[in-house]
């Protein structure tokens, strides 16, 4: 139609005319962090985040994407990082979620790494991890420096204090049971902190890039500086 998002929000008051990006993520706390870098970048109100669930669900979402020949600027799939980090490691992938034979579905194939970038949850010392640790390691390092909600240092002491099941995936869960904090909060404060850590920057820089492209793309009001 020729009108920019904003335009027609204005126009119409619909906001659906100024959602017209979908963010396809794995969890709850990845949608927090896409929350941070759309706010980081003033495309918040532009974007409509979509939990997929388990990591493998992200290759038959690009599927659907490369089937159903979905505009590359409207949809993203981001994966956290620590799995399947590598494109070889995601074609394997989208081959077992593209299966079978001919020419459009071997193009398909071939094609549908398009859809995805990723986190970047490294150590300092170039170890991969999953984002809860990542979080609470940026967050240890602001709150070292006076730089971090007073909540952090108690969520460290108790994360260093304990051994969990699974102390990575199930570290915010079990910070939300000791301290009857929501997982929502406990999120937050860990985002917070982390965002003004050093590594921030290359954490979000992939995805960061992507969304930047494609806000330009479709016409929308950039916030930060390109």
């Amino acid at each position: 139609n020729g009108y920019r998002p904003m335009s027609l929000y204005r126009m119409s008051g619909n906001d659906a005319d100024m959602r017209v990006i979908n963010i396809w993520v794995e969890d709850h706390l990845a949608r927090r962090v896409i929350q941070q870098i759309c706010m980081e970048l003033g495309v918040l109100p532009n974007v409509e985040i979509l939990p997929f669930g388990a990591i493998d669900n992200a290759f038959s979402v690009s599927a659907v994407l490369e089937l159903e020949g979905r505009e590359l600027d409207r949809n993203l799939v981001v994966t956290d990082g620590d799995r399947y980090p590598t494109e070889d490691d995601k074609r394997a992938r989208i081959k077992e979620a593209l299966s079978g034979t001919g020419d459009a579905l071997v193009k398909a194939q071939q094609n549908a790494l398009r859809w995805f970038t990723q986190f970047e949850p490294l150590m300092p010392d170039g170890h991969r991890v999953n984002p809860e640790r990542f979080l609470l390691e940026a967050a240890r390092r602001m709150a070292a420096m006076g730089q971090a909600n007073p909540w952090i240092n108690s969520f460290l002491e108790f994360a260093d204090a304990n051994v969990f099941p699974d102390p990575d995936k199930s570290i915010i869960f079990n910070l939300h049971k000791n301290f009857s904090q929501s997982v929502e909060n406990i999120e937050w404060f860990l985002i917070d902190a982390a965002s003004r850590d050093a590594a921030w920057p290359a954490f979000t820089e992939s995805v960061r890039q992507r969304l930047r492209q494609s806000a330009i793309n479709l016409g929308l009001d950039l916030k930060e500086a390109a």
